[in-house]
């Protein structure tokens, strides 16, 4: 069950006050009766159009009619002593993004209308204005909630203001006190998501290849103007701000999907291997000229291609049931990066004592190697030498020769024996 919104706590709040009120009122008794008196002339002396309604027993309410109630000065007891002012109000700050329609209301501290004049939703109200102009209706919820119920979505990046009437008077004539109005705004505009290269490749942003790298694709939370939005972007990387021309993103224009919240900076320079790139919306920014701009500097950033490197070794065996060749005393390679193929490792690979290795030895998996079937003995060891011109796919070579020693692990010692175990027999079998 969602639990109960602060507006309708106090919505409430003031529905039960006014019920307490009715059902709490002295049943009605002329005041000439009291004293002894003339009771016709007196009850009309001091109530005027308060006319009974049905008179029930002594242990019942005394119910009277909507209109005489509305006009009965004895409505402005209801208040109490405390000035005239406006005890709570809302939205305030930033009106959560999820909310297109928000209600907007005021409550104040004393009554300002008779709940017999309350009256249906009207589309304006001599209380409460809002600017810019929403469609809505106005509602009273009680005699001192005031609410509007918005028909029509908020617009993105705005400040709305909302103002109290400052003539308004409480039901005893008391005038308004503090505060009149209050503001509110919608949701900033910023970036949902920052993406390299072609759309459809998946790239690890903590180290992004250089050329996917030129291509950097924004979308935003609302439609932006081309010609606003250039004024606040920027790319910094590596103490220098990086020139760029500004589009939209042709993948989309093409497939006919909605690019108004989307752009593409296409840079100019390609940027530097292993640095940071911040693509800043600047404070300020904005869909339109005359949008509410973000009061800080915003920053997304990515990483670009970090150093070539051999990471580690593996001698574990894994099982390779389909492989035509067989993978005993397999070597696992592991490199910072996608690699050349296995015929490219050629020359750059050899061993100590001297073992021939060849394409026939060498699987290249992404950035693993595999090299196996080499003769050597169970639990023994030998020297791996890695040439420091081994390259990744970009063309980077390690810079550095690599010496490892591998300790060949003991041979498996396992038996498969054919069916033992749990099986199923037909009941008719044999026969």
């Amino acid at each position: 069950m969602a639990r109960p919104t602060a507006k309708t706590a106090v919505i409430a709040a003031i529905l039960l006050s006014g019920i307490l009120v009715l059902s709490c009122a002295k049943k009605f008794q002329p005041a000439g009766d009291a004293a002894g008196g003339n009771g016709a002339e007196n009850s009309t002396e001091v109530y005027k159009n308060v006319s009974l309604g049905t008179k029930l027993a002594d242990d019942k309410i005394t119910y009277y009619e909507k209109s005489a109630l509305a006009e009965a000065p004895a409505v402005s007891t209801m208040e109490s002593d405390e000035p005239f002012t406006l005890v709570d109000f809302g939205p305030r700050d930033e009106l959560p993004p999820e909310i297109k329609k928000p209600s907007i209301y005021v409550v104040f501290s004393q009554p300002v209308i008779p709940i017999a004049k309350l009256g249906p939703p009207a589309a304006a109200s001599s209380v409460m204005d809002i600017f810019p102009a929403v469609k809505g209706v106005f509602r009273w919820y009680g005699t001192r909630l005031l609410s509007f119920e918005a028909e029509e979505n908020v617009l993105p990046q705005r400040e709305y203001t909302v103002r109290i009437n400052p003539g308004v008077t409480s039901l005893g004539g008391k005038p308004l006190e503090g505060s009149n109005g209050f503001t509110f705004r919608t949701e900033y505009l910023s970036v949902r998501n920052l993406s390299v290269g072609d759309p459809g490749v998946y790239y690890d942003m903590d180290d992004v290849p250089l050329e996917a790298a030129k291509n950097i694709r924004l979308t935003f939370s609302y439609p932006v103007n081309l010609d606003v939005i250039a004024n606040y972007l920027s790319v910094e990387s590596g103490g220098r701000t990086w020139p760029f021309s500004l589009s939209r993103p042709e993948a989309v224009t093409k497939d006919g999907g909605d690019a108004s919240g989307r752009v593409l900076l296409t840079m100019k320079d390609p940027f530097p291997e292993n640095t940071d790139v911040s693509v800043l919306l600047l404070k300020g920014a904005r869909s339109e000229k005359d949008y509410l701009g973000i009061p800080e500097t915003a920053a997304n950033s990515f990483h670009t291609l970090r150093p070539f490197s051999f990471i580690g070794y593996d001698t574990y065996s894994w099982s390779f049931p389909r492989s035509k060749t067989g993978s005993s005393n397999p070597l696992y390679l592991e490199f910072s990066h996608p690699l050349e193929s296995p015929e490219s490792l050629a020359g750059k690979i050899r061993t100590m004592p001297a073992m021939g290795i060849s394409a026939d030895n060498v699987n290249v998996w992404y950035n693993s190697v595999r090299i196996n079937n080499l003769p050597v003995e169970p639990e023994s060891s030998y020297a791996l030498f890695l040439s420091g011109s081994i390259k990744d796919i970009y063309g980077r070579s390690l810079k550095r020769s690599e010496r490892i020693t591998v300790e060949v692990p003991p041979a498996e010692r396992y038996a498969y024996f054919p069916n033992t175990g749990s099986r199923m027999l037909e009941s008719q079998f044999p026969k």
